[in-house]
Order: structure tokens, then sequence, then C-alpha cells
């Protein structure tokens, strides 16, 4: 499949796949307790300090545990390639949402869809286009969305933290966390870290 990633987006707001869409996104809502939508939101950055887009904002909570996602719809003349991939996943992390869902009524590319699969934070493609497997359930994407420690791609900044090494108690000195913090962005910054870890450390 070829793309071009720079075509006008159709912006469908009727038919069979607009419908199924709604449908969709409603169908998440419901599982989400709380749920808090907010369409066409703007923000400022928090890495590029201008402002950003997004068609849809959900907010709201899952098992207690609190969950932001943005979501976008894409319709295109032939299906998404790894450019607009990558865009989605640059906004995700300037605003510092938890999830992306990206709806793709086109398809989308092998290469856009093994991207996604690599993106932190989280992207799920729900692809739309007629020869296309069906979406996963939202269960099953909830319960992979609220892993906690994963980022699902192998060269991660940083990778899982380890909690372990902090003591199990509330009276941990100002000092102590200073060390400790400095040491994780010491992690991040690590050029094993930006170019993925080297073999046979863990």
């Amino acid at each position: 499949m070829t793309s071009t990633d720079d075509e006008h987006d159709l912006k469908p707001k009727s038919g069979a796949l607009w419908e199924w869409y709604e449908k969709d996104v409603r169908a998440l809502l419901d599982k989400i307790d709380g749920s808090k939508v907010t369409h066409n939101v703007k923000r400022t950055g928090v890495i590029s300090k201008v402002e950003r887009q997004i068609d849809v904002l959900v907010e709201g909570s899952v098992t207690a545990s609190r969950i932001t996602i943005a979501v976008e719809c894409k319709h295109y003349a032939k299906p998404l390639g790894i450019g607009k991939i990558d865009e989605f996943a640059g906004k995700l992390a300037d605003l510092e949402v938890d999830q992306g869902i990206l709806y793709a009524l086109s398809g989308v590319t092998s290469g856009a869809q093994a991207r996604a699969d690599g993106a932190y934070p989280k992207i799920e493609i729900r692809n739309l286009a007629q020869a296309a497997t069906p979406p996963r359930s939202w269960e099953q994407y909830l319960d992979d969305a609220l892993k906690f420690g994963d980022c699902g791609s192998p060269t991660c900044p940083g990778g899982e933290v380890d909690w372990s090494e902090w003591p199990q108690s509330n009276s941990i000195s100002v000092k102590a966390l200073r060390v400790r913090l400095e040491r994780y962005q010491g992690l991040i910054a690590s050029p094993l870290n930006r170019v993925g870890r080297e073999p046979g450390i863990q």
C-alpha cells in the first residue's frame, strides 16, 4: 500500500464510516467512568510552547486510574503513511496525554502500523478500511492501556521504573529524592537509552 501524507483530509461528516466512527467513540466512553469529552481542543504544548489542536479529548478513570486520551480521525484518499503517525506521536508527547487513538478511514500502510505499535505514548490505530481486520474490543484496549511501566518500545527512554530501590516510608528526605531524581535523569540522557539498549544489558 502506498500513501501520500500531504493529501487533503476529506473530512467526512456523514455516511456509514462516519457513523461507525461516532458509534465506536461512544462505546469507548461507556467504558470510562465519569468521562468528560471535549471537541476541538486547543492547548499549549509543554515542549513546543505553541498551541496544538486535538479533534477529541477524553478524560476519565478506569478502575480508579485517571486517563487522558486524544482522539483524531483521518480520511485521506490513500492509506495513512508513517509521517502522519510521527506527527500524531509528537503531538501526544508535546501535550502529555496518556494515550492516542487514530481513526484511519482509508486504512494505514504496514510501515505506519508498525510505527504506531512502537510509539510512546501508545497509539491505537482504528483501521476502518473495508479489507482491514476489525479493531480489537475496548476492553482489550483499556486493559493494555493501563499497564504501568512498559512504553511498548525497546528504545523507550528510561525503560521501566524500578520501585524496589525506593524506601517503603513517607519519611524520605528531600536530599535523597533529589539524588534519585538526578540518577533517573542521567539514565534518560544516556546515549544507550536514546538509540536502544546495548546487547546483553537488561
